[in-house]
């Protein structure tokens, strides 16, 4: 949620459950939070307008800091290989970029278990 409809909507409203009601409704919830799924149901149940809808949220991932850290890594490769195709469209030499692909590799298994596609 946007820092901005956080401050239209200025009062927290809480409730408790026990942890296989919380583990139910983190897995019915998704890709929502939580607090959006049980904000649009609440509401909803209520007769009241919720805030509009905004961008779809990101779904939760296994492990946020791995992502973090292999995004921020991507971040880097993403400059160098930019850095090799304005030498390359400047007619400059590139040479072999096929080593790339292995060094990548290992960051894309990262992200894919920091998704929770591998284990």
């Amino acid at each position: 949620m946007s820092n901005s409809i956080r401050r239209d909507l200025p009062v927290t409203v809480a409730f408790r459950v026990t942890a296989e009601q919380a583990a139910r409704l983190l897995e019915a919830a998704l890709p929502l939070s939580p607090g959006q799924y049980a904000r649009r149901i609440a509401l909803a149940a209520a007769g009241i307008d919720g805030p509009a809808p905004g961008r779809r949220p990101l779904p939760r991932v296994r492990d946020a800091g791995l992502l973090r850290e292999a995004l921020a890594e991507m971040g880097h490769w993403g400059g160098n290989l930019n850095q090799l195709a304005h030498n390359q469209n400047m007619g400059l030499p590139v040479g072999d970029v096929d080593h790339l692909r292995a060094e990548l590799e290992p960051i894309k298994r990262r992200l894919l278990i920091a998704l929770g596609i591998l284990e």
